[in-house]
């Protein structure tokens, strides 16, 4: 993503998107309707125990808030949708 996303899954400062379709799962057989299908699920409905930010405090603490309190959450991700779509 160019635009700065909040979400549990997409990376707040390099927009990079940790699915494991798009990394150890991936496979050149797969269709682009399986992978867009992949990211539509993933984006309606956060995985909130990635492991894919290993030692990255700020994306920690939203995936810690994506699981612990959904509300402030979704508050904060319409604020920053707001902010910068």
């Amino acid at each position: 993503f160019l635009t700065p996303v909040y979400h549990a899954n997409i990376h707040c400062a390099t927009g990079q998107i940790c699915v494991d379709l798009l990394d150890s799962e991936w496979s050149p057989a797969l269709t682009v309707d399986r992978v867009l299908v992949a990211l539509q699920s993933l984006l309606a409905d956060p995985i909130s125990d990635s492991r894919c930010w290993e030692g990255d405090a700020q994306m920690h603490e939203i995936l810690r808030l994506c699981r612990d309190d959904r509300s402030a959450y979704n508050r904060t991700a319409r604020e920053w949708t707001q902010r910068h779509a």
